[in-house]
């Protein structure tokens, strides 16, 4: 089983083996995101050191749930030996599925995944001061 998470607009994560997918895509919080994950592999009687991958599909995501959900991951494939691999994918679709198989089987267990950024990081720059401001 690969447990397969699509970071988008929101989190989502769904198991995929060679039967096809088992339970329904949930969505997650990513300020309870690694308690969540285990969580949904306990409701889905799925074992995390029986899984034989974990692929994470990054889309249009914030820079900062990027961020969280690849440290998240990276952390759980370290604990557990499992191997993983990200990919830039907007949707969840047969393509992605498939290049990220493909990227999955390249790893090797133990090797952090890099997050994909949509764009730069919001970050707040100290206004200009005017000439007539004392410094």
């Amino acid at each position: 089983m690969i447990l397969v998470v699509h970071i988008g607009e929101q989190i989502m994560m769904r198991l995929s083996g060679k039967r096809g997918e088992k339970g329904e895509s949930v969505v997650l919080d990513s300020r309870s995101f690694l308690r969540e994950c285990l969580a949904y592999l306990r409701s889905q009687r799925q074992d995390p050191t029986r899984l034989d991958g974990i692929l994470l599909l990054s889309g249009e995501a914030k820079f900062s749930l990027s961020r969280q959900v690849t440290t998240a991951l990276n952390t759980l494939a370290f604990a557990y030996g499992i191997k993983i691999a990200g990919i830039r994918a907007s949707f969840l679709d047969e393509a992605s599925m498939l290049q990220g198989l493909r990227a999955l089987h390249r790893v090797s267990p133990g090797v952090p995944t890099l997050p994909w950024y949509a764009g730069a990081p919001h970050i707040t720059k100290p206004k200009k001061r005017q000439w007539h401001e004392k410094v």
